[in-house]
């Protein structure tokens, strides 16, 4: 009781106590996907303690969530507007954020995108080298998005006849 630094340390650890209270709750937040508040939250805890754990990673995390879902928000919107080209670039923008995304409705949207804009091509009387060039591209990973099993036997089947279509392009 006579420490004369105690009662700093005890302002400390209460400080610490706080800090982790609040930390837990962000972290709850970013698990619920809740990005947006674990962000405000942790960016408090990064004003208050600069570099306290790992919430310079929480904070970068959070953010590419945001952008993840205002990517994959742009997409929907570009995909129920048939731009299928804006469609294939925000959902591939969300995927250079995060390769192992497991989203099946943004996957069946951008490979639907990808052939239905192969097909926009392949009508088109203005379609250039590029466009063709693209369409190899979008190609190559709508066949790579495909299951090899036989549930997705006719998908294979429209690409291939696709890929023949574009070959005689």
């Amino acid at each position: 009781a006579e420490y004369p630094g105690l009662a700093d340390l005890e302002t400390r650890t209460n400080t610490l106590l706080e800090l982790e209270g609040q930390y837990r709750s962000a972290v709850a937040l970013l698990d619920e996907g809740k990005n947006a508040e674990g962000l405000a939250i942790l960016q408090e805890i990064e004003i208050k303690s600069p570099g306290l754990w790992d919430v310079p990673r929480l904070v970068v995390k959070a953010e590419e969530g945001i952008q993840i879902a205002a990517y994959l928000e742009d997409g929907n919107l570009a995909y129920q507007g048939q731009d299928w080209r804006a469609a294939i670039d925000a959902y591939e923008s969300a995927l250079v954020l995060n390769p192992d995304l497991d989203d099946a409705l943004m996957k069946e949207q951008l490979l639907n995108s990808y052939l239905r804009s192969i097909i926009g091509m392949l009508e088109s009387s203005a379609t250039t080298v590029e466009d063709i060039e693209l369409a190899e591209q979008y190609y190559r990973k709508a066949v790579a998005m495909i299951p090899q099993s036989k549930a997705f036997a006719s998908e294979r089947g429209n690409l291939e006849q696709v890929s023949s279509n574009l070959l005689e392009l």
